[in-house]
């Protein structure tokens, strides 16, 4: 009996701690996905820096190098395959824009029905969707 009560134990601890890695792991991406968002609005910046505080109005606009550096102290960043996982929302923006317009977005949401999406001002927020 009291090797039942031990594996029940340790099953309801694997259970639990199982439960308890899935959330972290899900949150970890939500974190990454996030940072692609803001990697790709930087970028975006930066691409306004350089033509008159217009936003890019396709990511077909950005060198090569824009899509491939994020300006950031030197440090590089591939942002070329997060291109592919988002996509502008509204065109015809410049830095000055209102800052609560959403610029990029991913263009599906994940299992979940949260999408990423990111604002003029750099931002990047998790919203929900309805289904």
């Amino acid at each position: 009996m009291k090797i039942l009560k031990r594996a029940v134990i340790v099953a309801t601890l694997a259970g639990i701690a199982l439960w308890i890695y899935l959330i972290i792991q899900d949150r970890i991406q939500l974190a990454r996905r996030d940072k692609q968002a803001k990697d790709i609005l930087l970028v975006c910046w930066y691409y306004a820096q350089d033509h008159g505080g217009h936003m890019p109005s396709s990511f077909s606009q950005l060198s090569p190098w824009d899509r491939k550096q994020k300006h950031d102290g030197g440090v590089s960043t591939v942002v070329e395959r997060e291109l592919d996982n988002f996509e502008l929302v509204t065109t015809g923006l410049t830095e000055t824009s209102d800052p609560s317009l959403v610029l990029v977005r991913e263009r599906h949401p994940d299992s979940h029905g949260r999408r990423v999406v990111g604002y003029v001002d750099l931002s990047a927020k998790i919203i929900q969707e309805s289904h």
